[in-house]
């Protein structure tokens, strides 16, 4: 267990630094100017073991799951980390909702295009952010319908709505 807190501590760090766009091998440099902090750790082998082995769902289920939500892989840690989110944090009294392109290539179900984003492909977050401290507060992922959906109307409104869902009725400015 506690080699998995430490795997997940270097994750924190890495994307702190804005290490997510490259190489992991560079995180365990010895420059001077890299981050001590990942070789003392845990060794570079020892990480990309855990990174490609780690899972977070039953694979034997999963198709089942994936024919009504997209996201299974992922949904059960996404929402204790939703949950964990709005435990440790209560925003000010400006919000803001926005969507944010996390750029990704791989394959996946409900990568987005977006020409005019700097990281043309990528994933889709809904968010609503604490407009002072820049803290999210709450996100979800823009999947797309599912199969047996209709066309949706004002999705932009469901949207704001289903993010401020933990807010109501707690006088807040909301803005876009």
């Amino acid at each position: 267990m506690m080699e998995l807190q430490a795997f997940i501590g270097l994750l924190l760090p890495a994307g702190l630094l804005g290490k997510s766009k490259i190489d992991l091998k560079c995180l365990w440099r010895r420059s001077p100017l890299e981050s001590p902090i990942f070789k003392a750790t845990m060794s570079r082998s020892r990480f990309q073991n855990i990174i490609s082995r780690l899972r977070f769902d039953d694979k034997i289920t999963r198709e089942e799951r994936k024919r009504t939500d997209k996201f299974t892989a992922i949904r059960k840690i996404w929402s204790y980390f939703q949950d964990n989110l709005q435990i440790c944090y209560t925003p000010g009294s400006n919000v803001t909702i926005d969507e944010q392109l996390l750029g990704f290539r791989g394959k996946c179900p409900f990568r987005q295009f977006m020409p005019k984003k700097p990281d043309k492909y990528g994933l889709e977050f809904w968010l609503c952010v604490d407009a002072d401290s820049r803290y999210v507060f709450n996100a979800f992922p823009y999947i797309g319908r599912k199969p047996t959906e209709q066309r949706q109307t004002q999705i932009g409104a469901k949207v704001v709505l289903e993010l401020l869902k933990p807010l109501y009725g707690s006088s807040r400015n909301v803005t876009n």
